[in-house]
């Protein structure tokens, strides 16, 4: 755990869930940092004396809070610090509330301009527009430590607990986010298809292939596809950077295909030059140029495990989701983060003082959290995006 990383944010305004614990507390900034620095041992104290300044905090009415604020602190850093692959060809959005959120996409304005003679009128476009909905969902968990092992353990459960929360929201984002684009039986059926009506506009577009095993020759006709798409008005899109996604059968292939120490190799034959993708090709070598297109490979191990079908051999490619998106993702505004609460102990006092949630429950002193993350997703242009299922 980071504890010097925290304990700059101690002293740092304007964490919104701590405003009402730090109502709670006089000096609140000041006891927490003491308190992180207490529990990552900063001053380097003896076993013993730190031990008994535990003991001793544990049993103010402070202490739940201080704990509480330091594992949502814990959970947000290690969460922040990863870097999910999925965000680098889905679109991440936020929204207000749980109601079903209408975004609209509009469609006949991207057309050249027309020519106005002088003192001639300016003609009207006619545009189309397209809607499409994202619903927000609840995910989350429960689970418990015995009293026994959060004082047995000196606090040091914290990194570990947040560690495991971090990673569950991620891979909870990365297999809805997945399971977008693809599903039991391959490609989305609603998103990729064989000369289909585009869902908002109706015209009719390809951006299935099959019998398309990944290699140099198949994903440079691939490109050239996905750069051949014409948006409603019939113009070019602009594709600044193109996404390669693959599942995990298929890494190695595609670091290789895009290496810059790749040597292609051609036909001998003038009148039929063409890429030979057989390692063992006679013929001279070429430089590749593959690395001249604005790719890069991102490895999505969901992939293997939602589409069982062939999920092994079906590879993707996606536009830069800053030019147009083929998905995107929600999250909740004002809860972009996964977050964890504590179920308050229903013991009291013989004297009818409340107990620390930290004593655990009447039955058994279990300690109980949960975790909560809110998001969804949606499917909507399919002019960026591209499946090639391999034979």
């Amino acid at each position: 755990m980071d504890f010097q990383k925290l304990m700059e944010e101690a002293n740092l305004e304007g964490f919104k869930h701590e405003a009402g614990r730090a109502k709670q507390i006089a000096n609140f900034n000041e006891k927490l940092a003491n308190f992180i620095g207490l529990i990552g041992n900063v001053s380097g104290m003896s076993q013993h004396k730190r031990r008994y300044l535990m003991k001793e905090a544990e049993g103010t009415s402070d202490f739940p809070v201080l704990f509480g604020t330091v594992l949502e602190r814990v959970l947000r850093q290690k969460y922040s610090l990863q870097q999910p692959d999925w965000k680098k060809y889905i679109k991440v959005g936020t929204q207000n509330d749980f109601r079903t959120a209408w975004d609209m996409a509009t469609y006949g304005n991207r057309a050249t301009l027309n020519v106005v003679k002088e003192r001639g009128e300016y003609q009207e476009r006619k545009l189309q527009d397209g809607k499409f909905t994202i619903n927000l969902q609840k995910f989350g968990a429960k689970f418990g430590l015995s009293w026994e092992a959060i004082i047995n353990d000196d606090l040091g459960a914290f990194s570990d607990i947040a560690s495991d929360l971090a990673l569950s929201a991620s891979l909870t984002e990365a297999f809805q986010a997945t399971s977008l684009f693809a599903g039991s039986g391959g490609p989305n059926s609603t998103l990729y298809g064989a000369s289909f009506a585009h869902p908002i506009d109706g015209v009719t577009m390809t951006n299935k292939y099959t019998s398309n095993t990944l290699s140099g020759s198949s994903l440079l006709t691939a490109i050239t596809r996905l750069k051949s798409q014409k948006d409603y008005d019939g113009n070019p899109i602009m594709f600044n950077r193109i996404i390669l996604v693959t599942p995990i059968a298929l890494e190695a292939t595609a670091m290789q295909l895009l290496s810059n120490n790749l040597l292609i190799a051609t036909a001998l034959s003038s009148t039929s030059a063409t890429v030979a993708d057989g390692p063992n090709q006679i013929g001279s070598t070429s430089e590749n140029i593959l690395t001249k297109y604005p790719i890069s490979a991102v490895t999505n191990p969901w992939l293997d495990i939602i589409d069982t079908t062939a999920g092994l051999k079906t590879w993707y490619l996606f536009g830069d989701p800053a030019n147009g998106d083929a998905i995107k993702m929600n999250f909740l505004r004002g809860h972009e983060n996964p977050e964890v609460v504590q179920k308050m102990s229903d013991k009291i006092s013989l004297g009818g003082a409340p107990i620390s949630p930290l004593e655990g429950d009447f039955d058994s002193d279990s300690i109980e959290w949960r975790v909560r993350h809110i998001l969804g997703g949606t499917q909507t242009d399919p002019r960026y995006t591209q499946a090639n299922v391999g034979s």
